[in-house]
């Protein structure tokens, strides 16, 4: 959809999808540009590009001036996989890793973020780099109480919610402990409207990846 050159993401909720149902090509995309235009309050005339995006829909557009890869599975959801050296690996899984260690792999994660993840560009980005020294002052383990229950968390539970949250899907962790959000990594579609980039491509593929199809809209 357009707006002035400006292209968005929108929701057609349940309630509306049964009035679209059984119509002829031309009512249907009339009946669709209504129902959003009533249910957003879009007032500038708009088009829409795409009447369809269906869950986890591989989307690529170039908003915070990178290719940014992103599904929609009610969020948008990251479609990067972080990359972390086998002897990092080989550290994390020792029976004592030691702070140094632990401390950079934090940084290579940082550095991943930074370079390679332009869903979590800005706020999501800025703030984990701003707060390295939060996590250089972490115990190694997780403190835990006679009872079980957990007092003070440690670099190994962070660096594995970071790993959670950085995974290829729509999950999220509660960083707080270093001045993160408890839900760090979850990207909401606001209002089921949201601005995209300038340029966008669905891309449509086979499961096993040999069969690749890109609609593009510029």
């Amino acid at each position: 959809m357009t707006k002035k050159r400006q292209k968005r993401l929108v929701a057609v909720y349940l309630i509306d999808i049964q009035k679209l149902q059984n119509l002829n090509e031309s009512d249907y995309f009339k009946t669709l540009h209504t129902i959003i235009k009533e249910r957003h309050n879009i007032k500038p005339e708009f088009d829409i590009l795409a009447d369809k995006i269906y869950q986890n829909q591989l989307i690529i557009d170039n908003k915070n001036g990178s290719n940014r890869p992103f599904r929609i599975e009610g969020d948008f959801k990251n479609d990067r996989q972080l990359y972390l050296p086998l002897q990092y690996q080989r550290w994390l899984a020792s029976k004592e890793p030691t702070d140094e260690k632990l401390n950079r792999i934090f940084d290579h994660i940082c550095e991943q973020l930074a370079d390679y993840f332009p869903l979590f560009a800005g706020n999501a980005c800025d703030k984990l780099l701003d707060n390295r020294d939060k996590f250089y002052q972490l115990s190694i383990k997780s403190e835990f109480n006679d009872k079980g229950k957990l007092i003070a968390e440690g670099k190994l539970s962070v660096i594995d919610k970071l790993l959670v949250a950085m995974h290829a899907d729509s999950r999220n962790s509660n960083l707080a402990v270093i001045g993160l959000s408890s839900s760090w990594g979850r990207f909401k579609l606001h209002g089921g409207n949201e601005a995209i980039g300038t340029s966008v491509q669905l891309i449509h593929q086979s499961p096993t990846g040999l069969f690749k199809r890109i609609q593009r809209f510029n």
